[in-house]
């Protein structure tokens, strides 16, 4: 009887620790030029608080000059449960009562790097992933970014705490909008988890890196607002989970891109990895967004306005809503209901944003603050400067029988992003249409033509 005590007892104990082990439910791995040949490379991990502590991370090195290893240094430990909407002390970490817990873990370590090469990857990887439904649950975690040394370049970093606990049947964005110091063209992509340097995961079933889990819709991601899943070009991934209790992983890559030599060369890339959680909603209803759209064009040289309407269905609710930006010229005012809360935002571009024409983003956070489980939603926009239309042009005819043709001749400065809209009406009110700069048509009816163009 003893050695088979033993044996239970062992078995126990290897399950226990299993079970514990599986803390991983996120990551990413970016790096900051500091001069000459040394970079600070930053690891933010995220733990479930269910799990054991992370072991020291080792960051590795690899180029074609060869393999190194480094053990970071642990900066700072965050309870980042609130910021997925949680009231304060809601939280595992703090309270082992209540069911979920997330911390970000920040170390650091400087790395030089002295040799011939340019390309480098950095990575990290742990043991183990949080167990998942549709993701690649008690599998290793593998985080890597590219550097190229020979640029003295920055990478992209995220510009907020990822969410990872999305209520029940309502709708969600979480955010994987990128910021770069440099300025640099950022694309995003949504790819397969990794589980070391050359393996990602395979989804099951009709899962896949484009739809990592089950939304209103499924799983057709184009339908409109609130079905679907929508991942624009803010870095918003948004749609309304459907499946209680489910988790997944997905994983964000982020492309830098500098025009080298005349030509668009990517330069680097990060990754943000993380699992979602399906929590229940407690029974109340999230603030929401109008629909998909997150571009706010604005006239350049002027003051323009545009209104975004959010609203909750909880009629009785108060939705409290912040804006965070660093938009010179950027004023916004807050009317409407308590519950259907009217943002104005008003937009003067100022010099330096008038010469760039480069687009700006800005935050609206939205929460009713009803505890334990309140409604919380978030949102990045692009402030995008319209193009100027002409000051001067005119319209050059050439006709050569039935045949006649049209082009806009614009004589002006402003030339990127015009279009032109024609519409031909014939004597018999027949219509043509075209949306480009030169228009031709076989005239087949005899009289008078009238010929309309629209630049904008």
């Amino acid at each position: 009887m003893k050695p088979a005590f033993i044996l239970a007892l062992c078995l126990f104990l290897l399950l226990s620790f299993s079970l514990k082990a599986n803390h991983s439910m996120g990551g990413d791995l970016t790096y900051k030029y500091l001069s000459g040949e040394s970079w600070l490379v930053t690891l933010k991990a995220y733990r479930d608080c269910h799990g054991d502590p992370y072991a020291t991370p080792y960051l590795k090195v690899v180029s074609g000059c060869g393999t190194d290893s480094f053990a970071m240094v642990q900066k700072s430990v965050t309870d980042i449960t609130p910021s997925n909407g949680f009231c304060p002390g809601n939280t595992h970490c703090a309270d082992t009562t209540f069911k979920y817990g997330v911390e970000e873990i920040i170390f650091e370590y400087t790395i030089t790097l002295n040799d011939t090469c340019c390309n480098y990857t950095l990575s990290w990887t742990d043991c183990c992933r949080s167990n998942g439904i549709t993701g690649p649950a008690n599998l290793p975690f593998y985080l890597e970014a590219k550097l190229n040394r020979c640029l003295h370049n920055s990478s992209p970093t995220f510009a907020l705490q990822p969410r990872s606990l999305l209520p029940w049947m309502q709708p969600a964005t979480i955010s994987f909008h990128a910021t770069d110091p440099e300025g640099d063209t950022l694309t995003y992509e949504m790819v397969s988890p990794l589980l070391n340097a050359s393996t990602a995961y395979t989804y099951p079933g009709s899962f896949s890196a484009q739809r990592p889990m089950t939304f209103l819709g499924y799983p057709n991601a184009a339908q409109a607002y609130p079905s679907g899943l929508q991942f624009d070009v803010a870095g918003n991934l948004m749609f309304t989970p459907v499946a209680l209790n489910q988790m997944s992983h997905m994983a964000i890559k982020v492309k830098q891109w500098k025009t080298i030599n005349g030509t668009l060369t990517n330069i680097g890339e990060i990754t943000r990895d993380m699992v979602f959680i399906v929590v229940p909603n407690g029974g109340n209803n999230t603030p929401e967004f109008p629909g998909y759209n997150t571009v706010l064009e604005f006239c350049r040289g002027t003051t323009s306005c545009k209104t975004i309407e959010l609203f909750d269905t909880d009629t009785t609710d108060t939705v409290s809503v912040s804006i965070t930006h660093a938009i010179n010229g950027l004023t916004y005012t807050q009317r409407g209901t308590p519950s259907r809360p009217v943002i104005e935002l008003c937009y003067t571009p100022d010099s330096a944003a008038t010469a760039s024409g480069e687009d700006q983003y800005f935050k609206i956070t939205a929460t009713d603050g009803k505890c334990s489980t309140p409604g919380y939603s978030e949102r990045n926009y692009i402030v995008r400067q319209k193009p100027e239309l002409p000051d001067s042009f005119s319209i050059e005819k050439i006709q050569a029988c039935y045949d006649v043709s049209f082009a806009l001749q614009n004589s002006s400065s402003h030339t990127s992003g015009i279009a032109a809209a024609w519409i031909l009406t014939a004597p018999s009110g027949k219509l043509s249409y075209a949306n480009i700069p030169a228009f031709n048509r076989n005239l087949t009816e005899t009289g008078w033509h009238k010929l309309s163009l629209t630049i904008s």
